[in-house]
């Protein structure tokens, strides 16, 4: 019990002193599952359809960004890959690359068909609409009439 307590208590301890000297973003994983993280925010992609979805996710570091140019880069862009249907994907992102956070008309993959675009491109914005260590969900839902995207940050639904 001592030395699980004192693993635990010192990388807790290194990782405060290190981001207290700086650091872009800094997530450790502790014994018995802990995970301690500092200047980062948790993101998921969750695919709640049948098909497999491109979440086409972009995170630019300005929070000003307003032009969807600006975001929609090679360099912006979050590898998540194709999300395989009714499963998610959780990532952290650094707090200073994460100004801006967009989903640029997701594609939904359909079998024998041409893909369709999400209907909308959500976009949220930190200071506006996530704070650093917040966790923000983008949740890919077919409505039987419409492909759409929600966003839901710290449990609360910011776009539908």
């Amino acid at each position: 019990m001592y030395t699980r307590r004192s693993a635990w208590m010192g990388a807790l301890t290194v990782s405060l002193l290190a981001c207290m000297y700086g650091c872009d973003g800094l997530t450790v994983s502790l014994p018995g599952g802990f995970v301690v993280s500092a200047n980062t925010l948790t993101v998921t992609v969750t695919n709640t359809t049948g098909f497999w979805v491109d979440p086409r996710l972009y995170a630019d570091d300005d929070e000003d960004t307003f032009f969807d140019f600006n975001i929609v880069t090679d360099e912006n862009h979050v590898a998540t890959g194709p999300i395989a249907p009714r499963s998610s994907q959780t990532f952290i992102l650094s707090c200073d690359r994460a100004g801006t956070i967009k989903s640029d008309h997701a594609l939904f993959e359909i079998p024998g068909a041409e893909d369709e675009e999400s209907d909308n491109d959500p976009k949220v914005t930190a200071e506006d609409d996530f704070d650093c260590g917040s966790v923000i969900e983008f949740i890919f839902y077919d409505t039987g009439d419409a492909f759409r995207t929600r966003v839901v940050i710290d449990g609360r639904v910011v776009e539908d």
